[in-house]
């Protein structure tokens, strides 16, 4: 695992060789080493991906990935870090120390915009658009990873070249989202979907609930026209925003086309990159954000601040928060969430596992798995089969994988899938959604938090759109953007 380091000089390197913390999939155990890309098209291996090295597959999580300039190390082999951890761990802290003065050392890029966009998934990538090509606003995206969309992922399959979304499967047809679609060619078709064998399971015991009873067909039908009727009556309070929600003591939640956002944005998007300090007026917003892999920061100053992701009070790092903000975004509660691809010769081809607990038997349909959960396998081609885990807010991307494999193997033990021999289950491909349904307590609600949280639009030149803001599903909250954000974020403007 040893490598040989190359150095960085005068803005020209050798081959470029970063210091990453690399997991391991098979134990979710830390790999330390000093490994090389290749890619030239991102700042580096996509954190949380999986990537191949050494005849090993390896998950990524760059810890630190630009030596600073001017350091010189030796060329010489290194001694495997697998062999000495406490190198790894004195490394790490000799570089961010260091790394930071030298960041300091040299001038700030500086850049200035109308509106600065933190968050390149569905909706913070639509608004960078739309503001840009259709108000003639100048724009800046900021985006934590190596690529837009968000919760989109693709799945690549090596052996056949056929590719799996298995981050989002398909979008819900709603007025306008098509035109979205058309403005960069990319065409639209009926979701596919591969007729599945479901084998209902409890994952705790991984034994097969066979006297589960779906309901009838005609039954499902019949409930969700009721629940549509009941629903109708609260559209206009819920869609597309919830700026018409009642106040307190009224109330009775593809990769195509971002990658053609990202070539019409172009030089407009900042990639691997986090804001690490702020400053926030009514006349504007000045940010000082940092890039992996980049020897000196980027300031940017703009007229508004528009914030994509989901404002909890940890992905807020970096901005300053005021009590009012920080007492409504301290309510939150939510899951998380995490999708990947699973391989092994004992899933069942052409089938569906789902996690039913044993309570569910024969049709309490509301007896749903407890949290955190894996929820299912389901086949998707190829060998191939997509996994999805509930987690709660603490629930990390290891521990989540660590989920994964013991409901695997639990499953093979009560013989609901074949024994799985010394074959390890495989995760081809990891993504985390991180944050998701995003709620708060009904007495909250009732007290007025949905005014409370609306309140804060424009305050501080600070607007947000995403999941936290509408429903979360893509179309929807573009038509948010459409009627409800940027209306009143341009006229914030005039």
């Amino acid at each position: 695992m040893a490598r040989r380091l190359g150095v960085r000089r005068n803005g020209c390197s050798s081959p470029a060789y970063h210091l990453l913390h690399v997991i391991s999939p098979e134990d979710c155990s830390l790999v330390p080493g000093i490994f090389r890309w290749t890619n030239k098209r991102h700042h580096g291996p996509r954190q949380n991906q999986l990537w191949a090295t050494s005849g090993r597959q390896l998950l990524v999580q760059p810890v630190y990935t630009h030596y600073p300039f001017g350091w010189l190390l030796p060329a010489h082999s290194l001694p495997s870090m697998s062999l000495i951890p406490s190198l790894s761990t004195t490394l790490c802290s000799l570089f961010a120390s260091v790394t930071i003065v030298s960041a300091a050392a040299l001038p700030d890029n500086v850049i200035e915009r109308d509106v600065v966009v933190l968050g390149g998934g569905a909706s913070g990538a639509h608004a960078a658009v739309r503001l840009r090509e259709d108000y003639g606003k100048s724009v800046v995206v900021v985006e934590n990873k190596a690529q837009l969309g968000g919760h989109v992922a693709t799945y690549i399959d090596p052996d056949t070249e056929v590719p799996y979304d298995f981050g989002v499967n398909s979008y819900t047809e709603y007025p306008g989202a098509e035109d979205f679609f058309t403005r960069f060619n990319v065409s639209l078709s009926p979701p596919t979907r591969v007729p599945l064998t479901t084998t209902y399971a409890d994952f705790n015991s991984g034994e097969v609930q066979g006297g589960y009873v779906l309901p009838a067909a005609a039954d499902t039908t019949a409930a969700l026209r009721k629940y549509l009727e009941v629903c109708e009556k609260y559209e206009h309070m819920i869609l597309p925003s919830y700026a018409n929600f009642p106040t307190a003591g009224n109330v009775p939640e593809d990769l195509e086309l971002y990658d053609n956002i990202a070539a019409l944005l172009d030089d407009d998007v900042l990639y691997s990159s986090t804001v690490v300090e702020s400053q926030r007026t009514d006349d504007g917003v000045t940010l000082r954000v940092r890039t992996r892999g980049s020897s000196r920061d980027t300031v940017i100053r703009a007229k508004r601040l528009l914030i994509s992701f989901e404002p909890t009070v940890a992905n807020l790092r970096g901005i300053e928060l005021d009590n009012e903000e920080r007492g409504v975004f301290s309510e939150w509660e939510w899951s998380t969430v995490y999708v990947g691809i699973a391989k092994h010769s004992s899933l069942p081809v052409s089938g569906s596992l789902t996690n039913t607990p044993a309570a569910a038997v024969p049709n309490h349909w509301l007896e749903l798995p407890a949290n955190p959960f894996v929820g299912r396998f389901d086949y998707m081609g190829g060998g191939n089969f997509r996994v999805l885990v509930t987690g709660e807010a603490s629930t990390d991307s290891c521990e989540a994988q660590r989920m994964v494999k013991r409901a695997f193997r639990t499953l093979a033990e009560a013989e609901t899938i074949p024994a799985i021999g010394n074959q390890t289950l495989q995760l081809a491909a990891w993504s985390d959604h991180g944050a998701m349904h995003l709620h708060v307590a009904s007495d909250t609600l009732r007290d007025g938090f949905i005014t409370r949280k609306y309140a804060l639009q424009g305050r501080s030149s600070t607007f947000y759109t995403g999941g936290a803001w509408s429903a979360q599903f893509t179309t929807i909250l573009w038509e948010y953007n459409n009627q409800y954000l940027l209306p009143k974020l341009v006229a914030s403007l005039e």
